[in-house]
């Protein structure tokens, strides 16, 4: 039986900062569509909504950058 190899400090960093960019994405986009929500201070709605995209657009390119990487 294979055991696993020690992964690179990189591969770590990449899956750490994907699941924070998940998690930004589910929560602020949650927050930001809740009808009965009426937002507090500066968590307004266009700025959960700003947060939410923005963490999606990088988690993007967070996945097409490993993609090319992994590619050549």
């Amino acid at each position: 039986m294979k055991t696993a190899t020690p992964k690179p400090w990189a591969i770590k960093v990449i899956h750490v900062l994907s699941i924070v960019l998940m998690g930004i994405a589910v929560a602020s986009g949650y927050q930001a569509f809740d009808t009965g929500w009426s937002g507090v201070g500066v968590f307004n709605r266009d700025f959960l909504f700003a947060a939410h995209q923005t963490s999606g657009i990088l988690l993007a390119l967070t996945f097409v950058t490993w993609g090319v990487y992994r590619a050549f």
